[in-house]
């Protein structure tokens, strides 16, 4: 997905996707209510812009007028252009090529109007739609000249908002110079200049985004920063601002990249850098003094504002644990209500947790952070310390199945951790290179450690006592897992073929090569049955009736990237997924009967749902 854009009466939705086969580019149009309730789309919009794979849409707006007849999409290639199109019957009314790259357009919210502006970094253009009712060609779209007093070429413009209601002829625009630019849009002049956004002693904050409303105008910046600039009645006419108040929306003062107002005024809506998006009443804002303050309430939580690097789940209670790499931020789930409840970052920002692990009972983790191992108590207001261990970098948690030792990897050794005593019981090393898995059977008889050079070690997790070995110096193994019955499950590479490795101990009874696009990068099984679920490096969900029918597997498709984390709950019917998008998915899963009672070894497992939050990404 590239884009998407909402109607002004908040009727229909537009969305921009790009196809990695012909067509590679694509405008779906749903009606809300109807796909809220799971329909379609009612209109596919493919052969406007041109074909071919190098062909992008970055932006799209629709018309002002009820009915919303007309879609404004913007192209970045194979050249930057304007596309107007009668969405409806897909007639193309009009395509316009561009003097610079645009990333956003915007139809001027005057009823009836047919006039469009363009934004770029160095571009700001109006746009006319001429006899739109009638038969026309390309050359209906035609484009205004600069405006007087905007050098564009000098300037970097982030953001721009037309006055509402759209009596005012107005627009503005705002620089990452730390300006904004009030502009006539019938003379295309400016007509004045806003300083000082942020208010004074502010300093420099780059706005990256405004938005205009019935009395002013709101921009956001950095740090987290909202302004509100108030309309004032000007003597024969015109538009002129003057600055009222600001508040910071965000507690992690995170930048503020877009902000869209409810059609009432009555509630706000801000995406910020971190890709988290926050609702907070407009009242709050508006006001001299908000109550409790001015900070908004973040969707489901919060989110990820990158890949995520740890993933586990709680067996006694509905709770997951995840840890951003890029954000350096541990956050703790609900997936019974789809909530992040807890989040929490290191103090010292060069002590940024690399992974964690769910104690089964819910009530405690472990985390991995560069300088140390650390266990905590999850409490409602957040995290207590219970003990801390001088293990540094350790990037791989696995607890046992009863929870009595914690796994701990620190390159090619693993250290068992006993829980009881909260210190190291025991330290295996045979590898010589790094340990890419730990696996615990459920029963807590044995631990397998799989090195990421084919090296794979069975152990008595009581002893230390090495049980046996194997190595296989052409492949690689990326994942592992256990059902019991002394078998370990390992997903593999060598060179550019994929495969899964089966052992009894650690003789091997199965190993079958998968196709080019199974490259399993998660893997994980459910007691007493045969099914396998999967997790690969082109961010699908593969489920494997058994290995005896690896040829029938099912697909999900899920993240942009890879997915690089399964969790499959207790009982067998949540599985959750991590992946290099910063987004979790919870899936519904069904058919995990016991093995006996299935008549061809098959799973018959279907899996479905939607992401946590209000079916959008956990954490994008």
């Amino acid at each position: 997905l590239s884009f998407c854009a909402v109607s002004r009466e908040r009727t229909f939705l537009a969305v921009g996707e790009r196809h990695a086969k012909d067509p590679f580019a694509a405008v779906a149009v749903y009606e809300l209510q109807q796909t809220l309730g799971g329909a379609g789309p009612l209109k596919v919009l493919e052969t406007f812009a041109g074909q071919g794979p190098k062909v992008r849409l970055v932006a799209s707006a629709f018309s002002p007028d009820r009915d919303a007849s007309f879609l404004a999409l913007l192209t970045a290639a194979p050249e930057a252009s304007l596309v107007v199109v009668e969405w409806r019957s897909g007639r193309l009314l009009g395509k316009l090529r561009l003097d610079g790259q645009a990333h956003h357009v915007a139809w001027s919210p005057h009823a009836g109007s047919c006039v469009m502006s363009v934004l770029g970094g160095h571009l700001l253009r109006l746009v006319q739609l001429k006899d739109a009712l009638s038969k026309i060609r390309e050359s209906s779209l035609k484009a205004m000249p600069a405006f007087q007093g905007l050098d564009e070429g000098v300037l970097r413009l982030t953001g721009h908002s037309w006055v509402e209601p759209g009596g005012d002829g107005a627009l503005v625009a705002c620089t990452s110079e730390g300006k904004a630019y009030v502009l006539c849009t019938e003379r295309l002049v400016v007509t004045s200049t806003l300083e000082s956004l942020f208010g004074p002693g502010k300093g420099l904050v780059m706005p990256s985004c405004v938005q205009c409303f019935s009395q002013g105008l709101l921009i956001g910046g950095g740090d987290g920063l909202l302004a509100v600039w108030e309309k004032e009645d000007v003597p024969g006419g015109g538009v002129k601002f003057r600055f009222a108040r600001t508040c910071r929306v965000s507690r992690r003062k995170a930048p503020l990249t877009s902000i869209d107002v409810s059609g009432s005024e009555e509630n706000l809506l801000l995406g910020f850098r971190s890709g988290d998006i926050g609702s907070m009443p407009f009242a709050f804002v508006l006001a001299e003094q908000p109550k409790g303050g001015a900070t908004c309430r973040l969707l489901s939580g919060g989110f990820h504002a990158g890949p995520i690097a740890s993933l586990d789940m709680s067996v006694h209670r509905p709770l997951i644990a995840s840890v951003g790499q890029k954000d350096g931020l541990l956050r703790v789930w609900n997936y019974a209500s789809r909530q992040c409840e807890l989040s929490w970052m290191s103090p010292d920002a060069g002590d940024a947790p690399l992974a964690v692990a769910l104690h089964p009972l819910g009530s405690l983790l472990a985390l991995g952070c560069k300088s140390s191992l650390r266990f905590y108590y999850i409490l409602n207001d957040g995290l207590k310390l219970h003990a801390e261990l001088p293990l540094q970098g350790a990037r791989l948690l696995r607890f046992a199945s009863g929870g009595h030792l914690l796994a701990a990897v620190q390159g090619s050794s693993v250290h068992l951790v006993s829980m009881r005593t909260t210190s190291v019981a025991v330290t295996l090393e045979r590898h010589a290179a790094p340990v890419a898995a730990v696996v615990f059977d459920p029963e807590d008889a044995t631990v397998w450690t799989c090195g990421s050079d084919g090296h794979l070690c069975e152990w008595d997790p009581l002893s230390g006592e090495l049980c046996s070995e194997i190595t296989n110096s052409r492949l690689e193994i990326l994942a592992a897992a256990s059902a019991g019955d002394n078998q370990v499950l390992c997903s593999t590479k060598a060179g550019q073929r994929n495969g899964l490795l089966r052992l009894q101990h650690t003789t091997q009874d199965f190993e079958q090569e998968l196709p080019a696009d199974q490259r399993i990068m998660s893997v994980c099984l459910f007691p007493n049955h045969a099914a396998i679920f999967a997790a690969s490096a082109a961010g699908k969900v593969f489920v494997y009736p058994s290995t005896a029918y690896l040829s029938r597997a099912s697909d999900v498709g899920l993240h942009v990237g890879a997915c690089t984390a399964l969790c499959l709950s207790p009982d067998g019917r949540t599985l959750v997924t991590a992946g290099e998008d910063g987004a979790i998915f919870i899936l519904a899963v069904s058919g995990l009967a016991p093995a006996a009672a299935t008549a061809d070894g098959a799973a018959g497992g279907q899996a479905g749902g939607g992401r946590v939050g209000d079916g959008g990404a956990a954490s994008s």
